[in-house]
């Protein structure tokens, strides 16, 4: 789910590139962390498509951190195999982020259940 609705050079609407982008890394997540479920959320472009965050859950939570910062130094390889896959001149820089909605709704029903 990409934030707007944008032409690229290439003719593919934002949306249609942030859907790509999201199908492709979640089924190299799948192969390049064991030990941990990755799965991504969506992902958001910045209206120019320069710049993409990838927002994302990590199972079991203890490595959330160590995964985002992993997959942040790797992005460039990431970028790299997107630019083959989508024949693009140009993808967007990535930033792995996590997405802690759930979370909050946890702790939040937490709080409420003790009061």
């Amino acid at each position: 789910m990409a934030l707007f609705q944008a032409r690229s050079r290439s003719g593919i609407k934002g949306a249609q590139l942030a859907d790509a982008i999201r199908d492709h890394i979640s089924a190299w997540l799948l192969k390049d962390m064991p030990g941990s479920l990755v799965t991504v959320v969506s992902v958001s472009l910045t209206l120019d498509a320069q710049n993409a965050t990838v927002w994302m859950r990590v199972f079991p939570i203890e490595k959330a951190n160590k995964t985002v910062l992993e997959l942040n130094k790797s992005a460039r390889r990431y970028e790299r195999q997107l630019l083959h896959v989508l024949r693009r001149r140009a993808v967007p820089a990535l930033r792995f982020t996590l997405d802690t909605n759930p979370e909050d709704s946890l702790h939040l029903d937490e709080l409420l259940n003790q009061g």
